[in-house]
């Protein structure tokens, strides 16, 4: 576990019950699956080896309107009382509220090997995501090799970045400019822990591995004074 969030901007917390995580990843996989129009027994973290056979659905799975949930959806899991409960001495005068943005309040990821499919490295804060906690909880891949790759304490410095022209991710994001100077760093985590990190923690979606498909779920908090 890291120990400090301020100092390194990110930090890994166990919270999650084994109940609510089994819950998570069951739903999240039977509706990526239906919306891909998939059987119910395709291995999502093999999802880079038989994409190809469902291909004219992905645009749909993978659509912000698709990819989000509403805060309803996990009403019979302690998902948010948990997060909110961990990440709440990070910040002990402020107030937490889960982020809607008008789609929903959670989100998932689906990241192939080798594809690209990871934005590159940014900022929320360079983004209309704004200045909002961003809580990760993986699913499927739980090595480096599966994970984000962050920036330690670059949310204490300042950065150089740009505007890429023909962005296929977020259009409004800049990006870190010459990414390939710096070295991230990359987590191992387990079944039901948090990657929490700071608005202003560069960090990037791609993964380095080439055997597994990642599948994380995304929750962001505002804070108030």
């Amino acid at each position: 576990m890291l120990s400090d969030f301020h100092r390194d901007g990110v930090i890994i917390l166990n919270s999650l019950s084994a109940s609510t995580f089994a819950r998570l990843l069951s739903r999240t996989n039977l509706h990526i699956l239906s919306l891909l129009s998939a059987p119910i027994s395709s291995d999502l973290s093999r999802y880079h080896s038989w994409f190809a056979d469902y291909d004219n659905y992905r645009a749909y799975a993978l659509s912000p309107s698709n990819r989000h949930f509403s805060s309803q959806t996990w009403g019979d899991t302690d998902l948010f009382p948990s997060i909110k409960s961990a990440i709440q001495p990070l910040f002990p005068f402020s107030y937490l509220a889960p982020w809607d943005e008008g789609l929903g309040t959670s989100a998932f990821r689906l990241v192939r090997p080798g594809f690209e499919d990871g934005y590159p490295p940014s900022r929320k804060s360079w983004g209309p995501g704004g200045n909002l906690l961003s809580v990760t909880i993986p699913l499927i891949g739980f090595t480096e090799y599966e994970s984000q790759g962050f920036l330690f304490g670059s949310h204490l410095q300042e950065y150089p970045s740009y505007l890429p022209s023909g962005n296929r991710f977020c259009k409004e994001e800049k990006r870190l400019l010459n990414w390939n100077r710096y070295t991230f760093k990359r987590l191992r985590t387990k079944p039901g822990d948090l990657i929490v990190f700071h608005w202003n923690t560069i960090h990037t979606e791609q993964i380095i591995g080439l055997n597994t498909t990642r599948l994380a779920l995304e929750v962001r908090f505002s804070l108030e004074s």
